[in-house]
């Protein structure tokens, strides 16, 4: 299961009389987990949460065919206690998307208490065993994980935001505790008006105190205690006077203002716009709030300039994600962004100066270490050692395996050796070779009975690899500067990139690839994380341009307003057009039934 964008967790459902436009909603709720690459998140054991995912789901693979990950939770006691029943748990295959394919997974089928519309569960031990009851412990788990679940342990310098969003649909006073318990953390709380139950309920409180809300709903002045009761009578079953006090509390926190931000309310009988909207509405408010609380915390003109930048470049691909022109316009397009903007689409030419410097020291740290190893003298010792054993194959040898055991030893040890100082390049060419060698090592390792001829035999093939090496480290220490010296012209030919995006970062990436082949596999496992953060910085800076990738796959997906939004903002119509113009017709035959995009590349330029 692919790791999620964001967690949009659902609670509150329990018979679905009041939702009007049910299969309305449904739609919209999957797109929304869809389009921004979700996980459905539910309290493992609601029912009416559950059946509602389910008919969801059902209705919408009908029409595409999807993966659409769906998480339960329950406490960890759950599933150790179906373990002590000591069920019979029959080992099933299920079909699941794995690199644009679908695999069959085997898998442990479940105890019929949980729901098979689930992908998966989650058993998590929050060290809690309520004494309310089994109900009550599960929904603690839901709630402990959606806590916890957006706290990573990493470097603070590339912490990935995961937002996680919850939806309010009817529900009762634990669904309202629940919300509670969610906005305490600072998440959002997506509430859908006319639902009835518990988000009703919230919405009118919450209108009576908001101006804004009175207005747009033509209330006025704000609820007495009165309304408050009639109101939760109205909405809640089986009043009782300790669920009226709980309630009454509840109404006031949720009404704190710094509360009232975090949550959003959706009317199924006034907006026109979907609830996808809202949802991506509110992950892009989180993206936001985490880029300025990011900003906040960096001094320095410098670093703030390339957070914006940074939290502009993010900002695009939800947009192109969603294809949310409104967005585009009303928080990405403005003056204040316009330095930031342009800085995306023109090569960073100081970041590519230290690039090369960078390339510089690994490659002056590999060519020492490869003067240093002297591979000819490392080639004669193999002989040396190994000569004792050519032609020494009498029949008293045959069975003393204190000989062979010596023998396959130093050809392991060897090997081991040899491959450490195996170019990169050789040992992608000879891939096959390389693990032949291997997996008869591995055979006689384990294999009581070998003889002296297939150890001789094994001797022969891996001297034919060392030969081939030693004449590849004659040309080694004259390639590896010249495709240095290759690599620095292709970075300073920064006229290319007006011209041609694609080709230079093409001949960039080819040449550090040649300099990479001639490096040795126990070099690149050394210096892996600088040469990765090389790659990273080369592939980030050919990619950092999401304007124009925005404008892209606005043209291949027809649609015109965010092509003529876009099109402003380019800061080099000619250099886009020979950087994409191959990939517009190529998605154009690809993926359009019909030739929309390029009529649509015409209507514009006229």
């Amino acid at each position: 299961m692919p790791e999620p964008e964001a967690v949009i967790s659902i609670t509150g459902i329990e018979h679905q009389f009041n939702i009007k436009d049910n299969s309305k909603l449904k739609r919209d709720l999957i797109e929304a987990v869809i389009s921004t690459e979700s996980w459905i998140v539910t309290c493992g054991t609601e029912s009416g949460t559950v059946q509602f995912i389910e008919e969801a789901v059902n209705a919408h693979i009908a029409i595409k065919n999807c993966h659409i990950p769906i998480v339960g939770i329950l406490p960890q006691q759950f599933y150790d206690e179906n373990r002590k029943e000591n069920k019979h748990h029959e080992v099933i295959s299920i079909k699941r998307l794995k690199k644009d394919n679908w695999v069959k997974i085997p898998c442990i089928s479940m105890p019929e208490e949980l729901d098979p519309i689930h992908t998966q569960f989650i058993f998590t031990n929050n060290g809690k065993r309520s004494k309310n009851g089994r109900e009550t412990t599960c929904r603690e788990a839901f709630e402990h994980f959606l806590l916890n679940i957006n706290i990573k342990e990493r470097d603070l310098e590339t912490q990935e935001i995961l937002p996680v969003i919850l939806v309010l649909i009817e529900g009762g006073i634990n669904a309202l505790k629940t919300a509670k318990r969610i906005l305490s953390q600072d998440n959002h709380v997506v509430v859908i008006g006319g639902s009835g139950g518990a988000a009703d309920f919230l919405v009118t409180y919450y209108c009576r105190k908001s101006s804004m809300c009175r207005e747009g709903n033509g209330l006025d002045g704000e609820m007495t205690k009165k309304d408050i009761t009639d109101k939760i009578k109205d909405y809640f079953e089986e009043v009782s006077e300790m669920l009226l006090k709980d309630i009454e509390e509840l109404s006031e926190w949720f009404l704190k203002k710094d509360k009232q931000e975090k949550i959003h309310i959706y009317s199924l009988n006034k907006d026109t716009n979907g609830v996808d909207e809202i949802i991506q509405d509110v992950m892009f408010e989180i993206n936001k709030e985490y880029h300025e609380n990011k900003i906040k915390k960096k001094t320095g003109i410098e670093n703030e300039n390339a957070l914006k930048t940074s939290a502009v470049k993010e900002q695009l691909k939800l947009v192109e994600k969603w294809k949310r022109c409104d967005i585009a316009k009303n928080e990405i397009f403005l003056a204040k962004n316009r330095k930031h903007l342009i800085w995306l689409q023109r090569l960073d030419k100081r970041r590519m100066i230290e690039l090369q410097s960078e390339v510089r020291k690994e490659i002056d740290i590999v060519k020492k270490r490869l003067n240093d190893l002297n591979y000819p003298k490392y080639y004669k010792t193999f002989q040396e050692k190994t000569k004792p054993f050519k032609g020494n194959r009498k029949p008293h040898e045959e069975s003393n395996n204190e000989i062979k055991i010596q023998y396959l030893s130093l050809l392991s040890t060897s090997f081991n050796e040899l491959f450490d100082h195996l170019p990169i390049g050789y040992l992608r060419d000879n891939n096959n070779e390389v693990k032949d060698i291997r997996y008869k090592l591995d055979v006689y390792s384990t294999r009581k009975k070998k003889t002296m001829t297939e150890l001789y035999e094994l001797e022969m093939q891996i001297g034919i690899v060392m030969v081939d090496v030693r004449n590849k480290y004659k040309s080694i220490g004259t390639d590896l500067p010249d495709l240095h010296r290759q690599f620095n012209n292709y970075v300073s030919e920064f006229g290319e990139v007006n011209n041609n995006k694609a080709k230079y970062f093409s001949n960039l990436s080819q040449s550090f690839e040649k300099m990479i082949n001639h490096i040795t596999v126990q070099d690149l496992q050394r210096h892996t994380h600088k040469l990765k953060k090389i790659v990273k910085d080369i592939v980030d800076e050919y990619k950092k341009d999401t304007v124009s990738q925005l404008f892209l796959t606005s043209i291949t997906s027809n649609r015109k307003d965010l092509v003529e939004l876009t099109m402003d903002r380019l800061e080099n119509i000619e250099a886009f057009v020979f950087d994409k113009i191959a990939n517009i017709y190529w998605r154009c035959i690809k993926e359009s039934p019909e030739d929309l995009p390029i009529k649509l590349i015409e209507q514009v330029h006229l």
